[in-house]
Order: C-alpha cells, then sequence, then structure tokens
C-alpha cells in the first residue's frame, strides 16, 4: 500500500493487519479442530471398533480440543 505525501517522495506504510481478520482466521481454524473432534468422538462410539483404536480416537480428539482451546484463547487476546 502506498500514500502519496505532500513532496515528491512517496510515502510507504506497512500493510495493516487487522485484529478482526488475524482473529477470523483462528476462530476458523478452532472451529474445524472442534468439528474434526466430534468426528472422531462419533468415530470412536462406533461398537465394531477396536477399544485400541477407540482410546487412539478420543486421544486425537482431546488433542484437538486442546488445539482449538488454545486458538481460541490466542485469538481473544
Amino acid at each position: 500500500m502506498c500514500q502519496v505525501s505532500t513532496g515528491l517522495d512517496p510515502v510507504l506504510s506497512a500493510p495493516v493487519l487487522h485484529r478482526a481478520t488475524a482473529g477470523g482466521i483462528r476462530i476458523g481454524a478452532a472451529r474445524r479442530s472442534f468439528a474434526e473432534a466430534a468426528l472422531l468422538v462419533d468415530e470412536a462410539a462406533d461398537a465394531a471398533v477396536s477399544a485400541a483404536s477407540r482410546a487412539a480416537w478420543r486421544r486425537e480428539a482431546t488433542a484437538f480440543h486442546r488445539s482449538a482451546r488454545r486458538l481460541l484463547l490466542d485469538a481473544a487476546h
């Protein structure tokens, strides 16, 4: 983005990253993480899944929840 000053030289300014834009990106990523965690929990609830797979999917779902919470806390600050 370039702004022209009253003199002959152009004044260069850095792009402005608005907090709402950066926060929106993080909130979108958090939503996707929550959706993925919900999908994993639903898959783990299936009766045909072995106990080891069920436990692994629940651990992964917990990791997605943790990541989503971190993203939301980061967006809040």
